[in-house]
């Protein structure tokens, strides 16, 4: 999807500071795989962000999410901001990013193709834009990332 901004929110409850990007990729099954990547700045401590990916069941890019495995859902709020809640034994954490034109276009597109979303963590990106996370976010693309799917709570 091209037109999209990187978005800065306010990080909370254990999860790690970063900026977001909705963005999206053909799927494997032909239709849209929709994505939310967070892209996290060097100056945010490694192991809180180790803690915030074990605690919330990532896998590593080399390995598949399924959804059965996460406890993480999204939800497009009234004012068109997305609320991401991550569920844990040490309770409920939750993200909202903030509204701007096109989140709510790529909400309504991710619940079209069935309501999940790729939540995609990557780690050391001191000036992400759109095109530095597709380089690492795509197939061939090089760095880590860790993932993990968010089903709809409304879808």
């Amino acid at each position: 999807m091209s037109g999209q901004t990187k978005i800065v929110y306010a990080a909370g409850n254990g999860v790690p500071e970063g900026v977001a990007f909705p963005t999206g990729t053909p799927s494997r099954e032909g239709g849209l795989l929709m994505i939310m990547a967070l892209a996290i700045a060097p100056e945010v401590p490694r192991d809180e962000l180790n803690d915030f990916l074990k605690r919330h069941h990532f896998v590593p890019r080399t390995e598949t999410a399924r959804a059965a495995d996460s406890q993480a859902r999204w939800t497009l709020e009234k004012d068109s901001s997305v609320r991401l809640s991550f569920t844990s034994e040490e309770g409920l954490a939750q993200l909202v990013i903030p509204t701007y034109p096109s989140l709510r276009h790529w909400a309504t597109m991710a619940v079209m193709y069935g309501g999940t979303v790729s939540l995609m963590v990557l780690p050391d990106m001191p000036s992400p834009d759109l095109n530095s996370v597709g380089r690492r976010i795509s197939p061939g693309g090089t760095g880590e990332y860790w993932h993990l799917s968010m089903a709809n709570l409304r879808a």
